[in-house]
């Protein structure tokens, strides 16, 4: 919904632009013999509208090329969903959950990425090969994933890596109807300069 907004919102910019353009620099009579001025200026409009569509899709392009994109999801297993629904039954049951990391772009420096449970939950990482990247900093309830090791023997550019990461979620205190978060969280006061995006999608935690 938002690209679609702000698509729009570049379209009517370069329809302003355009027409700006027609007015001051009309150029239209050089291509096309007509002796009417609207269909010339309607050709004007065209043509700029051209150009400004080409010239934002070169800065799109090359843009984007040179940017990294960091996705983080983080999803129930076994409800297969970014919503957990926890009821009495559930109390200290070990709950499986994975973050879906998916890396693009070119390599650039990352900061760090937390992963935090609520203070009523145990969260523990599973030992496998991902496991690796990930350092705990707050006994069962805070862990660090560590991007810049992901992202040390890929290349400089066209990367495209994922990995999952899988935690056992356990619920020790049940605060009936309660709504929690696990959420990702990036390392304070740190600036990319819009060249680094990171994009998290935290997991709900709903107590029945």
């Amino acid at each position: 919904m938002k690209n679609e907004i702000f698509k729009q919102i570049k379209q009517l910019i370069i329809v302003i632009i355009s027409g700006v353009c027609s007015y001051f620099i009309p150029i239209a009579h050089f291509f096309v013999n007509i002796p009417d001025t609207k269909i010339l200026t309607g050709f004007d409009i065209a043509i700029f509208s051209f150009i400004g569509n080409s010239l934002f899709s070169a800065i799109d392009y090359f843009y984007k090329k040179n940017k990294l994109i960091i996705r983080i999801y983080i999803e129930a297993i076994e409800q297969e969903s970014d919503k957990l629904i926890l009821y009495d039954k559930d109390i200290d049951k070990q709950l499986e959950i994975k973050a879906n990391i998916k890396i693009e772009g070119k390599k650039r420096k990352c900061p760090l990425i937390s992963l935090k449970a609520p203070d009523c939950y145990l969260l523990q990482v599973q030992n496998n090969k991902s496991s690796s990247f990930v350092k705990e900093i707050s006994t069962s309830e805070e862990y660090e994933i560590d991007i810049n090791k992901i992202l040390q023997k890929s290349p400089k550019e066209g990367i495209s890596i994922t990995r999952e990461i899988k935690f056992i979620l356990l619920l020790e205190e049940h605060n009936k109807g309660n709504n929690d978060y696990l959420v990702c969280e990036k390392e304070s006061g740190w600036k990319c300069l819009g060249m680094t995006n990171i994009d998290s999608k935290r997991l709900q935690l709903l107590q029945k």
